[in-house]
């Protein structure tokens, strides 16, 4: 691959955090770290949960107050039992990501740099966002995933996946784009049946947007979740997969997780596991399959070539991309 000076970068701008260090650079762009990276990480370890997430922080609603008739400054003071976790809030910015063509529709934040930005947010298990604009949520700052990944594997993915989403229709660059984004949110969410409730929003886009490769286009929930398996090449893992469509069903049209236990984790022991005192958690496991299982999808689907799309879905262990 050809080295670029920064001059030949059509359009760039800045995204964060992205806890990466190095420069990788892919064909058509790059992600440069800023000059200012070690600041911003030292902002972020300050700020980052012992779990790997930062949390919005604490706002409170002041009140101004002026003395009538005086030009003095006016006073703020904090109104009582106003307390609460910010809406909204920023991280700062550690790449520069550039691309060397004109981005589609010279919109490069909706288009080119939305893409780019959201996939790496796939492949490092993180949540980016441009400068200066808002996260909404806790933001999960160390990997959230089980992919091992070098430097030159990261290049190649970018390579591939760059050139194959420019070389799609404007209404698939659009979905698929739409599909990275909610993905990357998942993580975000804290309740096991929220982050269910999101994981299969994902793999229902990823279908709707594989559908055209099946003749059964029209089918139920739990072929689709075969019919996904069998053509990716992923692994068929019956149990799981049957158990996925169970909770799908009651939480979509019943409002039942679990026992209809929202506010708490159903435990059940593990009938498979005879040694005393081993349980696992169903819906925390069974969301959890259900991302790793979107993480192999989502490479599929792009037509790259890696071994980690059959890996086992349901282990919790790390593979190398």
């Amino acid at each position: 691959m050809k080295q670029l000076a920064k001059k030949d970068y059509m359009h760039r701008d800045k995204i964060g955090f992205l806890p990466i260090k190095h420069m990788i650079e892919f064909d058509g762009g790059a992600f440069i770290p800023l000059p200012k990276f070690d600041e911003a990480e030292r902002i972020i370890d300050n700020c980052k949960n012992r779990d790997g997430f930062i949390y919005p922080p604490t706002i409170v609603m002041k009140q101004g107050f002026s003395p009538p008739g005086e030009q003095k400054e006016i006073e703020w003071k904090d109104i009582p039992n106003t307390e609460r976790p910010a809406l909204l809030h920023k991280l700062p910015a550690s790449h520069e990501l550039s691309i060397v063509n004109y981005p589609i529709d010279d919109d490069f934040r909706k288009n080119d740099g939305a893409f780019l930005m959201y996939l790496a947010s796939y492949l490092f298990g993180v949540r980016l966002q441009f400068q200066n604009c808002w996260f909404d949520g806790r933001v999960p700052i160390k990997r959230i995933h089980n992919i091992s990944i070098d430097q030159q594997t990261a290049s190649n993915f970018f390579s591939h996946s760059y050139c194959t989403w420019r070389k799609w229709p404007k209404d698939l660059r659009i979905r698929f784009t739409n599909i990275l984004y909610v993905n990357s949110k998942a993580p975000s969410y804290e309740w096991d049946w929220e982050r269910f409730f999101i994981n299969y929003m994902v793999f229902d886009g990823l279908y709707k947007f594989a559908e055209n490769n099946f003749d059964d286009k029209k089918t139920g929930h739990r072929k689709r979740l075969y019919k996904m398996c069998k053509h990716f090449g992923l692994a068929c893992e019956k149990e799981n997969l049957n158990k996925i469509w169970e909770l799908r069903n009651n939480l979509f049209h019943e409002c039942f997780w679990i026992d209809n236990k929202y506010g708490e984790s159903e435990i059940q022991s593990d009938k498979n596991d005879i040694r005393p005192g081993r349980v696992f958690d169903v819906g925390f496991f069974q969301s959890q399959n259900l991302w790793r299982l979107n993480q192999r999808l989502i490479p599929a689907i792009l037509g790259y070539d890696t071994k980690y799309i059959s890996t086992t879905w349901s282990c919790m262990g790390s593979f190398k991309f």
